[in-house]
């Protein structure tokens, strides 16, 4: 969907059918955000306090698709972009967000009601803060990074390359914590000898079956 209308429109026809009704985040499937993921249900880094995700690529008419840039197809620029696995991600790992602040801006490359870099500020009934930073101006190439802190520790995974970072407080203290570095070398092998779309191929495997088991009860 490109519009809140759009979205609502696919909600209440899923209900009115009794359908079930999943949204398509490959990132999930990720192998750092899967690590990340089960490094949190093992109580790594405590209670979560914050979350911190960027993603962001050169952008511009010779970077990207034309239909990227068109507000009609995809609904905006940068956030509708990299933006709405942001958004997934950081709610993944924040939880459901109560209050929301949103900005954005559009002098790099002037594409109308496109921007080039959205941000978000948001905060649960808890307490917990995240922010987002989608962007079409990441003059170093395309990559994301999420950093999740907790009151024991913190994890950051980022792609490219893909990889975990663990660091863990040591108990009682606040002297610097312990680092684990969780690397995924046979996926980096399968890209040398492929390209990237390897990475997206297998994580769009695993959505469709990860969806087909929930369908499957």
């Amino acid at each position: 969907a490109s519009t809140v209308e759009d979205c609502q429109n696919i909600l209440e026809t899923a209900q009115k059918y009794g359908r079930i009704l999943g949204t398509g985040y490959n990132y999930r499937f990720y192998p750092a955000v899967v690590k990340a993921r089960d490094l949190i249900d093992q109580n790594r880094i405590g209670k979560i306090i914050s979350v911190k995700s960027f993603a962001g690529h050169p952008g511009g008419p010779e970077f990207t698709h034309h239909w990227v840039h068109d507000p009609e197809i995809m609904g905006g620029g940068a956030l509708m972009d990299n933006g709405i696995h942001l958004a997934d991600l950081l709610l993944y790992f924040l939880g459901e967000a109560t209050e929301k602040h949103g900005f954005s801006t559009s002098n790099v490359w002037n594409f109308g009601d496109s921007e080039d870099n959205g941000f978000i500020l948001a905060k649960t009934k808890e307490g917990r803060i995240g922010t987002l930073h989608a962007s079409w101006s990441e003059w170093g190439g395309y990559h994301f990074d999420v950093e999740i802190l907790g009151t024991e520790g913190k994890i950051k995974l980022s792609y490219p390359p893909m990889m975990t970072v663990l660091v863990e407080r040591p108990v009682g203290t606040a002297k610097k914590g312990k680092r684990q570095t969780f690397l995924f070398p046979m996926m980096q092998i399968k890209e040398r000898l492929g390209s990237y779309r390897w990475t997206l191929e297998q994580s769009f495997i695993a959505e469709h079956l990860d969806f087909m088991n929930r369908v499957k009860g």
